[in-house]
C-alpha cells in the first residue's frame, strides 16, 4: 500500500499598522500592494473615509503623497509614491427615483387595463427577454403590442423628463490613489 503525502499551503493575511503620531505605516506579513496604499492614504488623512480627503485637500485637487511600508518580520521597506486625486461633486439624474416595487405595481396595474390579448403579448415579450432576447427586441415587442398613439408616447416622454429633474442627486467627489 502506497502512502501519499499531502502538503497544505497556508495563506497569511496582511495587516496594516498606522502610527498616527509619527505618520509611519507598516504591514505585518508580506507587502499588501495597492490595497495597503489605499488603506494607508485614508488613514494618514486622519480618518477611515474619503470625506477627510475631500475636506482636507479640496475638490479637483492632486496631491503628491509618499508612503513607506515596512515589513516587520524582515525590516524591508518600500516607498510608494503617487498622487492622491480628489475629483469634484457632480449632479446625476436618475429616472428611477422611486422604489422599483412601486414602478412594477404601477406598470402591472396599467397593463391590467388592456385587453387579454395585449396583456398576453406584453407578458410574452417580457418572457422572451428572460430567455435571451435583446432589450431592443423586447421593447419593440411591447410597444407593438400596446400600440400607443403618438400623443400618448409624447406624454410618456414628458413624464420621464419630469422624473429626471425631480430625481437629480449630487454625487460626492471620488477619491483615488495613482501610484507613480
Amino acid at each position: 500500500m502506497e502512502t501519499e503525502n499531502i502538503r497544505n499551503e497556508s495563506t497569511r493575511t496582511n495587516e496594516l499598522v498606522i502610527d498616527r503620531e509619527s505618520g509611519s505605516v507598516t504591514t505585518l506579513g508580506a507587502f499588501a500592494g495597492l490595497e495597503t496604499v489605499l488603506r494607508a492614504s485614508r488613514g494618514v488623512l486622519g480618518g477611515d473615509t474619503t470625506v477627510s480627503a475631500r475636506e482636507n485637500l479640496g475638490q479637483d485637487s492632486v496631491t503628491d503623497v509618499s508612503f513607506t511600508i515596512t515589513d516587520n518580520r524582515t525590516g524591508d521597506t518600500r516607498t510608494i509614491e503617487g498622487d492622491l486625486i480628489v475629483g469634484s461633486d457632480y449632479i446625476r439624474s436618475q429616472t428611477m427615483a422611486f422604489p422599483t416595487s412601486v414602478a412594477m405595481l404601477l406598470s402591472a396595474s396599467l397593463l391590467g387595463m388592456f385587453r387579454g390579448t395585449v396583456r398576453t403579448a406584453v407578458l410574452d415579450a417580457i418572457q422572451s427577454g428572460v430567455e435571451g432576447a435583446s432589450t431592443e427586441e423586447v421593447g419593440n415587442a411591447i410597444m407593438n403590442a400596446i400600440n400607443l398613439s403618438p400623443e400618448a408616447l409624447a406624454n410618456g416622454q414628458e413624464v420621464l423628463a419630469e422624473m429626471r429633474r425631480v430625481s437629480a442627486r449630487t454625487v460626492a467627489a471620488p477619491v483615488r490613489f495613482d501610484e507613480n
